[in-house]
């Protein structure tokens, strides 16, 4: 075979390479490729701008740009960050659902196991937060069904003496949310910590206690104004029902006076 054409195939065979290359560079930044591309990219730049609000301690803004982003593009990994942003919130339940659907978007993931302890450790608070809320619910419905009925005594009547317990509880549920107060405290405190910790499983760690405590304080604190308001309502009610008892009776059996 000549030189000629020799040179004429190989001449051909670049130009065929050269189209080839030029089309897939345009169907990548064409219309279509920017379609592609382009969601990914503006759901990488949110999922950035909640990790920051995140560590910031902003969890309701992280988690309104993490939902963006998951909307744009549906990575699991977004699901997993979802699911911190709502337990930073304090909403177990819905971070609960989170984990659950990151774990069934990646059954494979390295983290699974850990993932799965944290669901577990949740609803377990779940499970206790639950339980001290019903134990305060009963405590305030006895306190209500043993307050004393009212006495239509008459004049001559000694006036009765206000019971002490009302605001005894009182002062107990105000003890106890200040408890809640000094709770919260401490979880924030370990939570600073966590942030600026420079090891990863001791910043998990605090993190983890930090949220504990932070579910403990809120339940002492509910606890504590359920009490400090029942034992305040029956400290009225009792004085009230103490003062309409020496007034001599109804207004109907007392003489009119001039």
């Amino acid at each position: 075979m000549s030189a000629a054409p020799r040179c004429r195939r190989w001449s051909a065979l670049l130009v065929a390479l050269a189209l080839a290359v030029t089309t897939a560079d345009a169907r990548a930044n064409g219309p279509e490729g920017k379609r592609q591309v382009e969601p990914a990219r503006a759901a990488q730049d949110l999922y950035k701008k909640g990790a920051e609000k995140f560590r910031t301690g902003d969890f309701e803004g992280a988690l309104a740009l993490l939902e963006q982003a998951y909307a744009l593009d549906p990575h699991p990994v977004l699901v997993y960050n979802i699911a911190r942003a709502h337990e930073g919130l304090g909403a177990l339940d819905a971070a609960v659902r989170a984990y659950e659907e990151y774990v069934a978007l990646a059954p494979t993931a390295s983290d699974r196991g850990a993932v799965e302890s944290r669901v577990a450790a949740l609803k377990k608070q779940i499970a206790e937060r639950a339980e001290l809320e019903r134990r305060a619910s009963e405590r305030t419905e006895a306190r209500v069904e043993t307050l004393p009925a009212r006495d239509d005594a008459p004049a001559t009547a000694p006036p009765a003496a206000r019971s002490p317990v009302p605001w005894i509880v009182a002062g107990a549920g105000v003890t106890a949310g200040i408890a809640g107060g000094v709770l919260h405290l401490v979880a924030s405190s370990r939570y600073d910590g966590a942030v600026s910790e420079p090891s990863a499983q001791r910043a998990a760690e605090l993190e983890s206690s930090a949220r504990s405590l932070q579910t403990t304080a809120n339940i002492v604190l509910i606890a504590g104004i359920v009490v400090a308001v029942s034992g305040v309502v029956v400290g009225l009610l009792s004085g009230d029902a103490s003062n309409k008892s020496t007034a001599g009776g109804p207004p109907w059996s007392r003489p009119l006076a001039f």
